[in-house]
């Protein structure tokens, strides 16, 4: 069984600026780890795995939901890299096939795209006029 877990990223995404007042654009680093975070998820909703695999992508995606809720840029990057070292693409035998493989099922695809358009929201949020975008964590 796949689990999903807890979905407060949309609401959480601002604890991640530590000034108060009106979310500005993220600053160029936190920029690329959410840009990043949000690449991988997108490359998820293509993937075919074993559906044991399915559960170690599920874990993962949680931790980035758990991270961006606390505003853990560094967690946030750190689940990405092992989402991308679950990919399907990583280097196989010519011939070999994976037994079992299944497409993203859908509590993965549901999770994977909320996230996907938290993230989007976030990297596209306008620099604020009176200074440079927020510092984050």
């Amino acid at each position: 069984m796949i689990r999903v877990y807890a979905n407060t990223a949309t609401a959480n995404v601002a604890a991640m600026s530590s000034e108060p007042g009106p979310r500005k654009s993220p600053s160029p680093e936190s920029g690329q780890v959410l840009a990043d975070a949000r690449d991988s998820l997108r490359d998820v909703l293509d993937w075919r795995l074993p559906s044991t695999a399915w559960n170690e992508v599920a874990g993962i995606i949680a931790e980035m939901v758990n991270a961006l809720a606390g505003g853990d840029l560094a967690s946030v990057d750190a689940a990405t890299v092992r989402l991308d070292l679950a990919s399907p693409y990583r280097v196989i035998r010519v011939g070999d096939q994976i037994e079992g493989e299944e497409p993203t099922p859908r509590p993965v695809r549901e999770q994977a795209n909320h996230l996907i358009h938290t993230l989007e929201e976030e990297l596209e949020r306008p620099e604020a006029a009176d200074g440079p975008p927020s510092s984050r964590r």
